[in-house]
């Protein structure tokens, strides 16, 4: 799955190629940050260090009759997806560029909106659940210049909800439970 932050307004392709490759520095995370035909595109996003994965959702891992047991993987999780946007959106906000930022699963920004909810709905077998790819504009807001929110996403989503390293913007972690 490839970021792709395009019609940046208020800064250069360069600049928030190389803001991104720093926040990456500080982060949990890492990536590939490219710069193709005027867009910044970021790739092979993972984790820094393995931890439980069960996929990337909303909502508590399924409980299933099975029990699957839980891989240990550099994957990024539910709320980990949701830290990993956060980052991407403080960046431009302290820029304080326009730009719009979408993956294919979610869109993350619209101009100088970043997104501050994610939302999800269960899938016909009722167990499994997926991302909203779009929120109400009221969960829109421009943050340049103001200190940014946590983004909000549902409740016992697993993953952790920082993106920093030093966790200092942590609201704590969610395990899995099945």
């Amino acid at each position: 799955m490839a970021f792709v932050i395009k019609k940046i307004l208020g800064s250069n392709v360069e600049t928030v190629a190389t803001k991104i490759r720093f926040a990456l520095a500080q982060s949990r995370f890492n990536a590939e940050v490219t710069t193709p035909f005027g867009k910044v595109e970021i790739r092979k996003v993972r984790l820094n260090q393995k931890k439980d994965y069960c996929g990337n959702h909303p909502y508590a891992c399924p409980v299933r009759a099975v029990k699957i047991p839980h891989q240990h993987r550099t994957n990024l999780e539910g709320a980990d997806w949701v830290a990993f946007n956060d980052m991407v959106n403080d960046v431009l906000d302290e820029i304080g560029c326009h730009a719009n930022v979408a993956s294919s699963l979610c869109i993350i920004r619209k101009g100088a909106f970043r997104r501050t909810e994610y939302k999800g709905h269960k899938l016909g077998n009722g167990l499994d659940s997926e991302w909203d790819k779009d929120t109400e504009a009221e969960h829109y807001k421009d943050m340049r210049g103001k200190v940014s929110p946590r983004s909000e996403y549902p409740k016992d989503t697993p993953g952790i909800d920082c993106w920093r390293a030093d966790g200092k913007d942590s609201r704590g972690y969610v395990p899995h439970e099945h």
